[in-house]
Parts: structure tokens; C-alpha cells; sequence
């Protein structure tokens, strides 16, 4: 039942994002941070939630009407030279498959970073996007803190005195 409703939910993020193009950002946040692929048994499992709604994302940008007062600010700049710059000392990193590892996720989060003021345009949207982040949170970590709470913590070790 779980892997069913989001599944739907999903589907309804990607359905939704044709009407308005900062409902796809919006998923991609919420992929991104609850992970429902790993809650989901069936079916989420075995696509590539992630990048499927990156590519929604791209096109969304392209969607987007052009606005005058949307710019690369200089923070949008800063962070493309971070990427620039994380890029440029994986050449040289001491354990290159590990630091390939961190690479792959950290270069996609800074460059999405890039995309976000784009998406951002009122109020609503900003407001959205938080709401995004703390329920997205909340229902990441929901589970954990259920079970601090029931067995105390401790990752099952039973310390004997």
C-alpha cells in the first residue's frame, strides 16, 4: 500500500509539473531528501526516480518564461565555480573511487542549487519550497526518532554492566 501511494504521489508530481513547472523543482527536492525509492518496495525501487525528474527539471527551465529581472546573480556564478572546482581537484584526489562517489552526488546538488532561483519567482513558490524541505525532512527522519524513542537508541546493542 505504501509503494502504491507513492507511486502515485509521483506520478501526480510529474503530472502536475506540466501545469506548473515549479511542481517538478519541487519533486526533485522531495526525491532528493525523503528518498522514496528507498521506502517503496515495488516499483519506485527499480527506476531512477532522480533522474527522471532531473530531466523534467531541465525541461521546465527551458518552460519557463523569460524574465528580465532573473539573472546569474553572483552567488549563482560562486556556485558554478564551486562545481567548477570540485570537478578540478578530483583529478588529483588520493583515492580516486571514493572521491568519484562523493563527486556523483555532490556535484548534481550544487548544480540543481543553480537551477532553484530560476524556479523561484513569488512567494508561493518560496514558501513551497520550505514546506518541501521540512515536511521532506520531517518524514525522512519521522522513523529514527520513533525508534530513539522506543528502544532508547543504541543501534540494538544491549550494554551489559
Amino acid at each position: 500500500m505504501r509503494s502504491l501511494f507513492l507511486t502515485v504521489v509521483y506520478l501526480l508530481i510529474i503530472a502536475l509539473g506540466f501545469q506548473a513547472s515549479y511542481v517538478w523543482m519541487l519533486g526533485y527536492v522531495w526525491v532528493d531528501i525523503f528518498t522514496p525509492q528507498l521506502v517503496a518496495y515495488s516499483l519506485l525501487p527499480s527506476i531512477p526516480v532522480s533522474m527522471i525528474l532531473a530531466v523534467f527539471v531541465l525541461f521546465g527551465l527551458l518552460r519557463l518564461p523569460k524574465d528580465p529581472d532573473v539573472v546569474a546573480r553572483s552567488v549563482t556564478v560562486l556556485t558554478v565555480l564551486l562545481g567548477a572546482w570540485m570537478s578540478l581537484t578530483l583529478l588529483w584526489a588520493e583515492v580516486p573511487d571514493a572521491a568519484f562517489a562523493k563527486w556523483n552526488w555532490a556535484i548534481k546538488s550544487v548544480l540543481f542549487s543553480c537551477c532553484v532561483p530560476y524556479f523561484l519567482r513569488n512567494r508561493i513558490h518560496i514558501e513551497a519550497f520550505l514546506w518541501t524541505l521540512v515536511l521532506s525532512g520531517i518524514a525522512h527522519c519521522l522513523p529514527f526518532g520513533a525508534k530513539v524513542l522506543i528502544s532508547g537508541g543504541g543501534m540494538a546493542c544491549l550494554l551489559a554492566w
